[in-house]
């Protein structure tokens, strides 16, 4: 695998683990105590969307010193067209 491979996978899993809402193909659960929260039936509960902290644009950076990627966010002008929920049932 090359390195490039491997540093694309740390920057995807890093912007998503901090990312604590579900949107899209961007699923998360709620986790209680540290394990996975379920419903009355036993299906698992995600978190909702996150307009307020999340409708903006995920900027990753390299730091060459800690070989991380470093995650930031930038506003963007979504005046236009209005976000919608998108439905996968």
């Amino acid at each position: 695998m090359s390195v490039n491979m491997i540093l694309y996978a740390m920057t995807i899993t890093k912007a998503a683990r901090m990312r604590d809402e579900s949107r899209g193909a961007h699923a998360k659960i709620v986790l209680e105590n540290g394990k996975r929260k379920t419903d009355a039936n036993g299906d698992l509960i995600f978190m909702g969307r996150d307009d307020e902290n999340f409708m903006r644009v995920t900027i990753v950076n390299y730091d060459e010193k800690t070989e991380e990627p470093v995650v930031s966010y930038r506003e963007f002008d979504h005046s236009l067209i209005k976000p919608r929920l998108r439905s996968y049932k």
